[in-house]
């Protein structure tokens, strides 16, 4: 993941390896919400709140890394690490810090409101479609398809996709 965050229509455009991709605007609470929502290959799926919160799924469903609050999360058997930035002068330099079980246990509580937000706000057509790749990718239907699937807030035992 880039210590960078794109724009939403940089990565509708750019994100080749993310088939199908689409790009929404919820309004949750009263607040404009881009969602951007990619699939790789075996399902796995990659999902940007704005530009943070961002969540990145294995072909499992599992929490393989995140981008939360400025800092990159990555699971390490079935526990996940932070890489915060310690910026200098010079440079920034990656701190590994071990996530406690109680911080753990927030995040999952928070990824799954927001994916029942925006499972409700598909079913109930409270969005509009920014963009989608392909066109007729059916980008909507697997991603709805996706979160109506996802069962409970796992994570991985790597980072990696597979």
């Amino acid at each position: 993941m880039s210590r960078r965050t794109k724009a939403r229509e940089d990565l509708l455009r750019e994100a080749t390896a993310l088939v199908p991709r689409l790009l929404l605007q919820l309004d949750q609470a009263g607040r404009s919400v881009e969602v951007f929502a990619g699939f790789r290959s075996g399902n796995a799926l990659s999902l940007y709140f704005d530009s943070d919160p961002v969540y990145h799924f294995n072909s499992e469903n599992q929490l393989r890394r995140a981008f939360l609050d400025g800092n990159i999360l990555k699971a390490d058997q079935g526990k996940l690490v932070a890489w915060d930035p310690l910026r200098t002068s010079g440079s920034v330099n990656m701190v590994r810090r071990e996530f406690s079980a109680a911080d753990q246990e927030q995040l999952g509580k928070d990824l799954i409101r927001k994916l029942r937000e925006l499972k409700s706000s598909l079913a109930e057509q409270q969005f509009t479609l920014l963009g989608q790749v392909p066109v007729d990718g059916r980008g909507l239907e697997r991603l709805s398809n996706w979160l109506e699937s996802f069962c409970d807030f796992t994570v991985a035992k790597t980072p990696n996709v597979f």
